[in-house]
């Protein structure tokens, strides 16, 4: 049985089940605390209002104003995740091996919350084209605040969700813990403030046909895109480096790799990663 359940329950059931709600909170902001801590001991970090703080970050020669939202936000395990382990860099550093780092890379960022990675990637790629995808309203306020602070633009912010054709989504909050970086969505016949795009749709409105760097971490949504050969193919035959969150709960690591491995990948895992090389366009 996955250990996202226990005793039969989903853990994110349980986790919002008094008396373990208060165990399951008592130890979220323990951890959010201990990790605010570290970061206060190596970066400069200032309070901007009652609900956010800025970290002066450095990296790549230049010094990010990264706002965070305070907890119980997600903002600071994002930040975590993204800064303190470097969790991209295998994949920069793979692509630095092939391109400049001044070239105008295209990126493709689905699931981009508050614009860590975005800010990552143009740290690494100044030139870089990136376009930006998030479905919820207060997450893509933040990337919008983010990137401005630091004088990153984007190509295009999308207001919506990479899906495998278009549709409407809806917004499901009951994925793991909640927050703002742990929901999913899912399609509905009912028109809703939420779209969803194919990728060949979103390559198309920017004129490119292919993109340099695609990232997906669309907790859990990724089954939909790659559940098939056909729609795997659609996004992977257009993508010279991948960087994907698989999410176990729904099974689909395995026919990712099968689908990873027919388009002529090379991948390995990193952190919560899955990072992968196309070597046939590598190698075109």
């Amino acid at each position: 049985m996955s250990g996202l359940y226990f005793l039969g329950l989903k853990k994110s059931t349980i986790k919002k089940t008094p008396p373990f709600k208060y165990w399951f909170e008592w130890r979220d902001k323990k951890v959010y605390n201990e990790v605010l801590d570290e970061i206060k001991n190596k970066f400069e970090v200032r309070p901007v209002s009652k609900t956010e703080f800025l970290i002066l970050y450095p990296l790549q020669n230049k010094v990010l104003k990264v706002t965070c939202r305070k907890f119980p936000s997600s903002d600071l395990s994002v930040f975590k995740q993204v800064f303190l382990e470097n969790c991209y860099l295998p994949i920069v550093e793979k692509m630095l091996e092939h391109t400049p780092a001044a070239a105008a890379i295209r990126v493709v960022d689905a699931g981009s919350n508050v614009g860590y990675s975005c800010m990552y990637f143009k740290s690494f790629f100044p030139s870089a084209s990136i376009i930006a995808i998030e479905p919820e309203q207060t997450n893509r306020t933040q990337l919008v605040k983010n990137l401005a602070a630091n004088n990153f633009e984007l190509a295009t912010l999308i207001d919506g969700g990479l899906w495998h054709r278009p549709a409407f989504l809806e917004v499901e909050r009951n994925f793991r813990d909640n927050r703002e970086a742990a929901f999913t969505v899912k399609e509905t016949q009912v028109p809703t403030g939420i779209k969803g795009f194919g990728f060949e749709e979103i390559l198309t409105a920017e004129n490119w046909d292919t993109a340099d760097l695609v990232k997906i971490d669309i907790e859990g949504s990724e089954r939909f895109l790659f559940d098939t050969p056909a729609k795997a193919d659609g996004i992977l035959t257009k993508t010279k480096f991948l960087a994907i969150e698989i999410h176990d709960e729904f099974e689909i690591r395995p026919t990712i790799y099968d689908h990873l491995t027919r388009n002529g990948f090379d991948y390995f895992e990193f952190d919560d990663l899955t990072l992968a090389i196309n070597q046939k366009m590598i190698n075109k």
